[in-house]
């Protein structure tokens, strides 16, 4: 990620310019679509054009049936869904680090990582111990940090989400949902009716095909581990709605706040 810091000259007129091709292509009056197209383009070319055109893999933009109709304005090709989702296009993102005399320069690591390995990379770096009878989520992503072949403990990564996470009227990112990535293996199970979606991230970035049904002892084998994980952290799991259970009234001070605030008191 660039900073638009000491280039806004050169942002500016990247914006200017791409608005123009985004009209001149039929963008018409879609606003957000033409400003967040400029602006990711500007800051492309503010910077030498680090990304390429994410249309011209396979000849056509990468349509997602899961999120054709979410009120998506962003484009995440060749990974499926966006922000809030839980498949690659939501979760996967570059993790650059810079870390003079440790890394070395133009080295990867195919690792997955995820956010709560940062804390306890810091607690390494700085040689700081983890608080007492505090458990610690993740783990410390020096050793790849040292040695791009080296490799983490673990041999999972689990997501839980049990909740909605909404982008219009009766339009979801996604709906309750937990995934398990083993290695190049990842199964999501999506809590409202419980049905399972294997994909091979290897052969399949995009997670265009369900393996699910054609691999049952793999998808059977990665489902016991999330179960595991889940009865082992105590994960709380969404409940049909009965129509029994009455919203919560909330913090009395809370609400008698808000209506004054209403009222304009």
């Amino acid at each position: 990620m660039t900073h638009q810091g000491g280039n806004d000259r050169k942002v500016n007129a990247a914006i200017h310019e791409v608005r123009g091709e985004a009209v001149a292509q039929g963008a018409g009056g879609d606003l957000r679509t033409q400003t967040c197209a400029c602006r990711s383009s500007g800051y492309d070319r503010a910077d030498g054009l680090i990304r390429d055109d994410p249309t011209k893999k396979g000849g056509s933009k990468y349509k997602d049936k899961a999120d054709g109709e979410s009120g998506c304005i962003t484009d995440n090709a060749p990974l499926r869904s966006g922000k809030g989702s839980l498949y690659e296009g939501g979760i996967r993102d570059p993790f650059i680090v810079r870390w003079p005399g440790v890394t070395r320069p133009g080295t990867t690591n195919g690792t997955p990582a995820i956010h709560v390995d940062v804390y306890p990379t810091f607690l390494e770096i700085a040689g700081a111990k983890a608080p007492a009878n505090y458990p610690l989520d993740g783990e410390s992503l020096v050793p790849l940090l040292r040695d791009p072949a080296a490799s983490l403990k673990r041999a999972a990564i689990f997501e839980h989400f049990p909740g909605y996470l909404g982008s219009g009227a009766g339009l979801w990112r996604t709906t309750p949902v937990g995934t398990i990535q083993c290695g190049d293996w990842k199964l999501m199970e999506y809590f409202e009716d419980h049905h399972l979606e294997l994909y091979n991230l290897h052969d399949d970035i995009g997670e265009s095909k369900n393996l699910a049904k054609e691999m049952p002892e793999q998808a059977k084998k990665l489902h016991a581990q999330m179960l595991a994980w889940r009865q082992a952290i105590k994960a709380p799991m969404p409940t049909p709605n009965t129509g029994e259970t009455k919203p919560s009234k909330g913090n009395k001070k809370q609400n008698k706040a808000g209506k004054q605030q209403e009222n304009g008191e």
